[in-house]
């Protein structure tokens, strides 16, 4: 186990071949990664006291699989840092990719748009259309710096084919589902990112068949501190002492009675001058 006074942190590991589309491959490649890490555990410098644990990915109602994401926590920093420096690891059980917790940068995840119930494909062909207009497709080439008419058509090509787009419904108290839609693209490094994200952040999105959809700010998982869901939907619930309260509920019996809750302070998400979400301080 790993000593108290000792970090452990986390990674995402990402199995190749075939992926999550019954429960019994999830739970395949998670023994499979555990191996993997047990066997790793043993050979790399400063990883002894390591207690590599797998959680596997939740399963979305709406999607066709399971994610092929798997988190890998209970790390020490030696063991992480070869990880990462490895990226892609072939052992004889399994054959993974290693990527950062937080691997959503900022020249990938642009924003999240809401008040629109579609489907992912419609999202991104009303995005094409917008970014396809004149003076947008203009801004976006300018930020780029960008002049050469061969070269303007291939960046705006490239950059609509990389648009991904990602459906995340969270199921509010009240009942009703509350739909985002995770909008992805690679605009170029940080700085340009930030200048271009920021004007395709206040256009509307509009589609003569549906109504306007527009930009929400980020609002983070209080579990995972990732930007592209809820905590209600964050994949890996119920790791204890990892990040934030655990899922399960007190035992009865066990519960302990204390002040109630100050909600009226509660900051939801809003957003500054940049449209970055604002948590509490």
């Amino acid at each position: 186990m790993a000593t108290s006074s000792e970090e452990t942190s986390a990674l995402i590991l990402q199995p190749f071949g075939e992926t999550g589309t019954t429960q019994e491959r999830v739970d395949d490649n998670a023994a499979r990664l555990c191996s993997a890490l047990a066997t790793l555990k043993a050979l790399i410098p400063g990883a002894q006291n390591s207690s590599p644990t797998i959680s596997p990915p939740l399963r979305d109602p709406d999607a066709s699989r399971f994610s092929n994401s798997f988190m890998a926590h209970g790390l020490t920093p030696a063991m992480v840092q070869f990880l990462l420096s490895k990226v892609i690891l072939s052992l004889p059980v399994i054959t993974f990719k290693v990527l950062p917790l937080l691997n959503m940068s900022n020249p990938y995840l642009l924003f999240p748009i809401t008040e629109i119930d579609t489907t992912a494909e419609v999202i991104k062909k009303i995005i094409c259309d917008t970014w396809s207009q004149p003076l947008v497709t203009q801004f976006i080439l300018d930020g780029l710096q960008i002049t050469d008419p061969m070269a303007c058509l291939e960046t705006m090509e490239g950059i609509l084919m990389s648009i991904e787009v990602e459906r995340v419904k969270n199921r509010m108290r009240e009942g009703f589902d509350r739909l985002r839609y995770n909008v992805f693209a690679r605009l170029g490094d940080t700085p340009v990112w930030a200048d271009i994200r920021d004007h395709l952040w206040d256009i509307p999105y509009v589609n003569l068949l549906h109504r306007t959809a527009h930009s929400t700010p980020f609002k983070l998982c209080s579990l995972c501190h990732c930007m592209t869901h809820p905590r209600g939907l964050c994949p890996f619930p119920s790791l204890p002492g990892w990040n934030g309260p655990l899922h399960n509920p007190t035992p009865p019996g066990n519960a302990q009675v204390g002040p109630p809750c100050n909600k009226g302070g509660q900051d939801h998400g809003m957003k500054n001058s940049r449209g970055w979400a604002q948590g509490r301080r």
